[in-house]
């Protein structure tokens, strides 16, 4: 049976106005609504990046999982972002991941060296 390796790397918006990027009506509210609205947001499923190979030749997959919310949001509700940055790993591992990258500014705001 082949082994399917396959890694996320967590991300979040870094500012309420990059959820634009994503949703169009983002655009159309005050930033302190489109704030509100990330709080109740779950994770999401990003972008998928195929082509990587390990020295063995075996296929490297990599997902995006988004955590929904801004750097702000992350430091000033720290527990509401551990319970994100936690509900995000679990999607991760649902969909087959085995290892998830962390950004460094996401391990240092959130103390998440106890999770890890």
């Amino acid at each position: 049976m082949r082994r399917e390796n396959i890694f996320a790397f967590l991300i979040h918006p870094p500012e309420a106005k990059d959820v634009e990027k994503r949703y169009a009506w983002a655009k159309f509210l005050p930033k302190f609504l489109v704030k509100d609205i990330l709080k109740i947001f779950n994770p999401l499923v990003g972008p998928q990046i195929t082509g990587f190979k390990l020295s063995s030749g075996e296929e490297v997959r990599e997902i995006i999982v988004i955590c929904p919310l801004t750097a702000e949001q992350m430091l000033n509700y720290p527990e509401l972002a551990q319970k994100k940055v936690l509900k995000t790993v679990k999607l991760a591992e649902r969909l087959g991941c085995k290892l998830i990258g962390l950004g460094a500014y996401l391990v240092q705001s959130l103390q998440m060296g106890d999770y890890i």
